[in-house]
């Protein structure tokens, strides 16, 4: 039990910041930055929102296969990372951010790195916040049954699963890992 839980833990940790970073860096660049293509890759980008997990399942797998990811971790982090609603959502959220504020940071000698950090980031704090929610509640209740065979790297859904296909004898451990399902997204959400 505890390494379903510990499992979901990491999954959930990991895959949210990421994405949060990675959605964070391409909505800057997309929204901030000059560059041929530009309008291209954001029309990519809301294109790519059209499909659902389950359209796109098929390819995930296969590159996932390609690239020698699945029945790891990162079968689940790369397409979360890659998420198309959140670079979109970051990227709306950056066109609040007035472009005279960063251009006093470069004429006060800030780098891109430190105006992204100290400049952007605290101004579509209100994004991220919402994106840590979107994540969170998607990569709580993943099972990654496509990517996931061994048993060392299973999730808590796929213990409830198994508890609840059990049958009566195991309702008592059915209903407390509903309850730790529950409660965890509840809380992160207050």
């Amino acid at each position: 039990f505890t390494r379903y839980v510990s499992n979901t833990i990491l999954i959930t940790v990991v895959g949210t910041a990421g994405s949060i970073f990675v959605a964070s860096a391409a909505g800057y660049v997309l929204e901030k930055k000059k560059f041929k293509g530009k309008n291209f890759m954001f029309n990519m980008v809301v294109t790519a929102m059209m499909f659902t997990t389950a359209v796109t399942a098929i390819p995930n797998y296969l590159i996932m296969s390609r690239i020698g990811v699945i029945d790891t971790y990162w079968s689940i982090f790369l397409p979360t990372f890659g998420s198309s609603f959140n670079v979109f959502l970051m990227k709306q959220f950056m066109v609040n951010v007035p472009d005279t504020i960063l251009e006093a940071a470069r004429v006060d000698g800030a780098g891109e790195q430190r105006i992204f950090w100290t400049i952007v980031m605290p101004s579509v704090k209100s994004a991220w916040l919402t994106l840590i929610i979107f994540s969170f509640q998607s990569l709580w209740g993943t099972t990654a049954s496509g990517t996931i065979y061994s048993e060392q790297l299973k999730t808590l859904p796929y213990a409830m699963s198994q508890a609840v296909s059990a049958g009566i004898s195991r309702t008592g451990e059915s209903a407390a890992i509903s309850m730790l399902m529950m409660i965890v997204p509840i809380i992160i959400f207050i």
